[in-house]
């Protein structure tokens, strides 16, 4: 019903420590309404809702791929916090270089740029750079979504209020 709430939760699991990305993609009567990001809510618990604002046909379906920049930033970050020689820290920043270089490749205009430096920023070794939200955010962007998988679609009809009683 209009004005209602649709809440989606999926169970996403992946073998090995890799971290999962995931989102709700909606459509209108066959036209794409939305793309709501998944949350992480509990253990294998992704969540995600999208309003009901119209009278009509939705349809949605969850989309999930190994986050490889994200997975990269939590193991740099478990280095960093656990004393790593400067050595390792280097060549991670390095990998994390390699990866930035690869959604640079994708990229366009701005995000090109940021994107290239900040692929600098971690060859001269800046470590906050590597931890910040802003790279992790930037980089997932352009992820090549590698292992992607769907869901069914799944269908809501919101219809007039009347019809409640009917």
């Amino acid at each position: 019903m209009v004005g209602e709430t649709v809440e989606v939760v999926a169970g996403l699991i992946i073998d090995g420590h890799d971290l999962l990305s995931a989102e709700l993609q909606v459509e209108f009567d066959g036209a794409p309404d939305r793309t709501v990001p998944m949350v992480l809510r509990y253990n294998d618990e992704y969540v995600a809702s999208f309003p009901i604002e119209r009278i009509g046909r939705y349809t949605y379906q969850v989309h999930a791929w190994t986050d490889r920049f994200g997975t990269w930033q939590d193991r740099f970050r478990r280095r960093v916090e656990g004393g790593d020689s400067d050595y390792e820290i280097t060549s991670e920043l390095l990998d994390g270089m390699a990866l930035l270089q690869e959604a640079a490749g994708q990229a366009r205009g701005k995000d090109r740029k940021r994107l290239q430096a900040l692929a600098r920023a971690f060859e001269e070794g800046d470590v906050k750079a590597a931890l910040s939200e802003e790279v992790l955010e930037l980089a997932r962007q352009y992820d090549p979504r590698e292992g992607a998988i769907a869901s069914p679609v799944y269908e809501v009809r919101a219809e007039p209020e009347r019809a409640r009683f009917a």
